[in-house]
């Protein structure tokens, strides 16, 4: 059992109950979570139930069942103008009438045949309901017109707006329902006289959406005249084998898996009734080595084919043509090393290089509303991680420890222009001049990819029970648009555009953020904590995709944990 209270009406209560009688196991869990977020006009409420059963069938067959159901509720909506926060601060949100509400059940079974310490079959079936209702008044970003032309001046002004006298909220209603089976095969075996370790599986996915989007004329409307009543499916297949040969010191891993995803798409609008289908198969071949030449270190190397699908929309456009769209593919490099040079030290460093010959972009990033773009990106760094405990190096009692996480990313390149993809009528969005993405230009630094992330911690471990630390987290300045714009007012359409205005073009500042935390465990079954989140209360956007959003203010939380 365990509960958290804080500053801007936070309230978080979990408990959890669990045992075995003989041979069966069960735990049941629930939380409920509410409170305001970062802004004004966006209070949050949800609830999770999950529950589990394991069943020991005989020594060599185990089943285990899951269950889980979530529901929110929120006023969650976009961001704002620049005029708006220098004039209203930075948790201004006027629109209060705006509302997120979703509910997901999902459930996986699965079972263990063990046919020996050397051959293990997993066979798990999953599924999945997630509905999403988003009604909100601005339809995509501040400069929308819906509200009227006074009412989008107003904003990119500055000036008071009265959300109420909007009458127009735009419903997007969703269904995706998701299910399917995947049975893996692990076999220890000794081909060619060597210790092997072999997996081998496949996994058959279907997924439908349903969705319908409308278009209200009052402030808070909840229904309205219905533009898309769209359904779209998706039918994948993948095949995987991999192999582990072990020698020694060393191990080398190939392996390969091909996907296959069919897509279709129903537009279901009266006088509309256009039907389209689309698919694609990827092989996506990997290998892996590591080597162990003292105990106190792990080299590795890695590479593979990285493959994401694109979306249904982004395979078959709404009139059943298909759109010029394919997977994001790349080659995924990385070499490193794990040590643990001394007793109570753990370092982790890789370098790793990501050569995309194709990385989607949707529209609404860089500022954009334009149909989805791809492009060729080239990202490169390094990660480097460290925990060091200095009560393990010097054999004491009390524990003083550092604790460090960095990411280096000198290199999150454009190789080429990012190319829109035609609208469904083939025609080229206002957006796209040339067809390419405004701003996108090989060299340019891709929006969103800052240079330096940096958590680092500080703490004390006292042998009564308590423990306090002090974190520090930094994010470094990053590009919100293709353009690499340092400033809105640098938009190449005049520092009084509308772009300009709109909060959406130019840089994310960089910005430290300090946060605190202290537990105390009284006895050995109650703890109690608390915790101070962006302890200095700085004030520092983190996105402009559709308006500015700011980063959280300083919260204030404690509470306890209560095990029976």
């Amino acid at each position: 059992l365990s509960f958290t209270g804080g500053n801007r009406d936070y309230l978080n209560g979990h408990v959890r109950v669990g045992g075995t009688v003989d041979k069966v196991g069960g735990l049941v869990e629930y939380l409920r979570k509410e409170g305001n977020g970062a802004r004004d006009n966006s209070y949050v409420a949800l609830n999770d139930v999950y529950l589990k059963g394991v069943v020991d069938i005989n020594e060599d067959n185990k089943f285990t069942w899951r269950g889980d159901y979530y529901d929110e509720n929120s006023q969650s909506t976009f961001g704002i103008t620049e005029a708006e926060l220098r004039n209203f601060g930075w948790r201004y949100n006027p629109f209060k009438n705006d509302e997120f509400s979703t509910s997901r059940w999902s459930t996986t079974a699965t079972h263990q045949y063990r046919y020996n310490s050397d051959v293990i079959l997993s066979t798990s079936f999953y599924w999945s309901q997630f509905s999403r209702d988003w009604w909100r008044q601005m339809n995509q970003q501040p400069t929308d017109t819906q509200c009227g032309l006074d009412f989008r001046e107003a904003r990119l002004d500055g000036r008071p707006i009265d959300v109420d006298s909007c009458n127009f909220t735009r419903g997007r209603m969703r269904q995706y329902y998701a299910w399917g089976v995947e049975p893996r095969l692990r076999v220890n075996h000794g081909l060619f006289g060597l210790s092997n370790e072999m997996d081998v599986g496949f996994r058959v996915h279907y997924e439908a959406q349903h969705r319908l989007t409308e278009d209200g004329n009052a402030p808070r409307a909840r229904s309205g005249a219905r533009i898309e009543n769209n359904d779209r499916f998706a039918d994948a297949y993948a095949a995987f084998f991999q192999n582990r040969f072990i020698v020694g010191d060393w191990s080398a891993t190939p392996g390969v898996r091909v996907e296959s995803v069919n897509y279709s798409r129903r537009n279901k609008l009266p006088g509309q009734g256009a039907e389209g289908e689309s698919s694609l198969t990827q092989p996506l071949p990997s290998f892996a080595m590591t080597y162990s030449p003292v105990d106190e270190a792990n080299l590795f190397f890695g590479v593979h084919r990285g493959f994401a699908p694109p979306r249904v929309e982004d395979s078959v456009y709404n009139n059943g043509n298909s759109v010029e769209i394919g997977p994001e593919l790349s080659w995924n490099y990385e070499v490193g090393v794990r040590a643990w040079p001394y007793n109570g030290v753990q370092t982790d460093l890789t370098l790793f290089h990501n050569d995309f010959q194709s990385l989607t972009s949707v529209g609404t990033i860089g500022g954009n509303d334009t149909p989805v773009a791809q492009g060729e990106a080239l990202f490169q760094g390094l990660e480097f991680g460290n925990r060091t405990d200095f009560a393990q190096i010097f054999d004491w009692t009390h524990n003083p420890y550092l604790q460090v996480a960095y990411t280096w990313l000198p290199t999150a390149e454009q190789t080429s222009a990012f190319a829109c993809a035609p609208l469904s009528d083939g025609s080229m969005s206002r957006n796209c001049p040339n067809g390419v993405v405004v701003g996108s230009r090989p060299g340019n630094r891709l929006p969103y990819a800052p240079e330096h992330l940096l958590t680092a911690t500080v703490g004390y471990s006292h042998p009564s029970g308590a423990d306090v630390r002090l974190e520090a987290v930094f994010t470094s300045d990053q590009y919100g648009d293709f353009m690499n714009l340092k400033r809105g007012t640098d938009h190449p359409n005049g520092p009084d555009s509308i772009e300009a205005r709109s909060g959406q073009y130019g840089q994310v500042d960089a910005n430290w953020i300090l946060n605190f935390a202290a537990t105390y465990l009284i006895r050995k079954d109650l703890t109690l904590y608390a915790t101070a989140k962006n302890l200095l209360d700085q004030e520092y956007i983190v996105d402009r995709v559709r308006g500015i959003l700011p980063g959280s203010p300083r919260l204030l939380q404690a509470g306890f944990r209560y095990d029976l």
